[in-house]
């Protein structure tokens, strides 16, 4: 999500984009068209008639902008009318008059000559309603489109402008032919609910329509072939194609939009959420890089769909079981065959290979640190990946190790259920923490012997005073650096943690257990925690973004669910693989994010969502 402008007085109904991508209206319940500045992000102004504040006055179901952006078309529903603005000047132009029904949608034909209305008794699905046809200059109504014996809802223009497509309540779509003013011999459909939207591909040769029976669906013009492209889990309120044909958008009154591939709907839609009410409409901005939603939640959202580029760059062949990014940007990997890849994350291009099965980087991004099969750890230098040396040890060391923060210290778990600290200056062993016994421990943790967990993981918090450290039994203990002391002992409550990840500028810290739905929050500072629950099943990895805005948890079923950590709501899921999501990484910017699973890895350049649905051609 981009940005959400503040809420206005009234939901919002109809809304489009400007040509020129500048601005965006927004029909308000009240009849008002509430105008936004998509660059500027602020409020642009209002477009009243005359007598709205009169009674009558209703909700502006749809608006559209002429084509060269100079004029702007809204219905007012009960009114039984259209109303026309100057957009420039705000000046009300007029009314277009003559529905005896309510009037519901509203469009400019492509070449700016017409107007298209349609009016009926809303959800009545037996009334024939009407269709007029409109001169667009003169506001003088040209002909009427004799309807079948169902109502019309929201139409659309083919982008020729020849053809006129009509969604109706008894689940069928007709196309006209405003040539001749006939429709087509082939009535398309049916949908098993009333169509509430249709819209043109940018090439006129399919349409995509919404319907009250939760699918979306793609029409080839010539051919009258159907393909479910999917479902939400309520009514779809609004369809609309992206401007270069690659994206179709839908939104529903389960208060999320899907992104649809139109050009391969095996794939799975990246889903958007955020609002909190039901979504009438949706328009993309004419460079497709920006979606637009209104919502009975009066808010209008921008969404970010330029940030949707990903790509696998390792196949199931080369798949690998852990990955990190280095200080300046290097993708890590491990391969199956036991090497350690560095590949250059622009260009895909490999760098090193090492010979060991993971490795890590320091905090400045010079060093890589592995650990042996052997009682050792190796360090190797990332200007040429030379070997620096390899350090002997007394135990047999656990992956992953851990770097403090300011790097002079490096945290290894030993198989032993001890850490041992190395001063990274020389590598010899600063102290050595054994949870469990005496000395220098806290009481607390003498009623726990050593042997009844096993340690999963650890982490240093952001300001290196502390070091967190997962067990499985469920609990996180909590050590000083300072004093060499456990000063907490966490009870998640979960069984065998798998993840770990502090919070960056904070003493918040993330953990989540693959036998679970759920990541815990624990606020150090405040010493409460909150509980989010992806829904998406057990979650197998976590990442946080360095700006502490995004939480990523990758689940079973290959998912990955994105969380506002600000709002701790969903806003956004990606149906990322075929197989659990095992590892997941934020680039240092925070403006990628990289996930892993058994069939490859995935960059997906901005942070969005995906959830799975069925399609199939019929």
């Amino acid at each position: 999500e981009l940005f959400t402008f503040p809420p206005g007085p009234e939901p919002i109904f109809g809304l489009a984009c400007s040509p020129d991508g500048r601005l965006a209206a927004a029909g308000q319940q009240n009849g008002k068209v509430r105008l936004l500045d998509i660059v500027g992000r602020r409020d642009a102004g209002w477009l009243q008639a005359p007598d709205w504040e009169k009674p009558g006055s209703s909700a502006a179901y749809s608006v559209a902008f002429s084509p060269d952006g100079k004029r702007l078309i809204a219905t007012s529903v009960t009114k039984r009318r259209l109303d026309l603005w100057d957009v420039q000047s705000q000046r009300y132009e007029g009314a277009l008059v003559g529905h005896t029904n309510d009037v519901i949608g509203a469009q400019f034909s492509p070449d700016g000559q017409l107007i298209v209305s349609t009016a009926c008794e809303l959800y009545n699905r037996t009334n024939p309603g009407q269709i007029f046809l409109w001169d667009a200059h003169t506001r003088a109504r040209l002909f009427a489109l004799s309807v079948p014996a169902a109502n019309s809802w929201r139409p659309a223009f083919s982008p020729d402008g020849r053809l006129l497509a009509t969604p109706h309540s008894d689940g069928t779509i007709i196309l006209w032919d405003l040539t001749q003013r006939e429709r087509l011999k082939r009535t398309f459909g049916p949908h098993r609910d009333i169509v509430s939207c249709v819209c043109f591909s940018p090439d006129g040769k399919q349409f995509a329509t919404a319907s009250m029976d939760q699918t979306v669906r793609l029409w080839n013009v010539g051919d009258g072939q159907e393909y479910l492209v999917g479902w939400h889990n309520a009514p779809v309120d609004c369809v609309v194609f992206s401007r270069d044909g690659r994206w179709l958008a839908s939104s529903s009154r389960d208060h999320t939009v899907k992104l649809w591939e139109a050009r391969d709907l095996s794939k799975s839609p990246v889903i958007f959420r955020g609002h909190s009410g039901r979504i009438w409409s949706l328009d993309f901005s004419p460079d497709s890089q920006t979606l637009v939603s209104g919502s009975l939640d009066r808010t209008v959202r921008l969404w970010d769909v330029g940030a949707l580029q990903n790509e696998t760059i390792l196949n199931r062949d080369s798949a690998v079981l852990g990955l990190r990014f280095s200080p300046d940007g290097l993708l890590t990997g491990r391969s199956q065959g036991g090497r350690f890849l560095v590949r250059d994350l622009v260009s895909g291009r490999l760098v090193a290979e090492l010979p060991t099965s993971d490795a890590f980087f320091s905090p400045n991004g010079e060093l890589l640190v592995a650990i042996m099969a052997t009682n050792s750890f190796s360090v190797w230098n990332t200007r040429d990946f030379t070997l620096l040396t390899n350090v002997q040890t007394e135990a047999k060391l656990e992956r992953p190790p851990c770097f403090s923060p300011d790097g002079q210290l490096l945290a290894i778990r030993r198989s032993s259920n001890a850490v041992e600290f190395r001063d990274t200056s020389d590598w010899q062993l600063h102290h050595l923490w054994k949870p469990g016994e005496g000395g220098k421990n806290s009481s607390e943790d003498l009623v726990y012997s050593a042997i009844s967990y096993t340690m999963i993981g650890l982490g240093f918090s952001p300001d290196g005073e502390l070091l967190a450290l997962a067990s499985g039994d469920g609990s996180v203990r909590i050590y000083a650096l300072s004093s060499r002391r456990q000063v907490r002992r966490l009870q998640t409550g979960l069984k065998r943690l798998n993840s770990l990840a502090w919070l960056p500028h904070s003493r918040t810290l993330a953990v989540a257990s693959r036998l679970d739905s759920t990541v815990q929050l624990w606020d150090l500072a405040r010493q409460d925690h909150k509980v989010l629950n992806s829904e998406a099943g057990n979650v197998f990895a976590i990442a946080v973004s360095p700006d502490s805005k995004t939480l990523a948890v990758g689940t079973q079923d290959g998912t990955v669910v994105l969380w506002n950590l600000r709002t701790l709501r969903q806003m956004a899921t990606l149906k990322a693989h075929l197989t659990y999501v095992g590892g997941l990484a934020f680039s240092p910017d925070g403006q990628i994010l990289v996930s892993q699973a058994g069939d490859g890895v995935r960059v997906w350049r901005g942070a969005t969502a995906v959830e799975g649905s069925e399609r199939s051609k019929k």
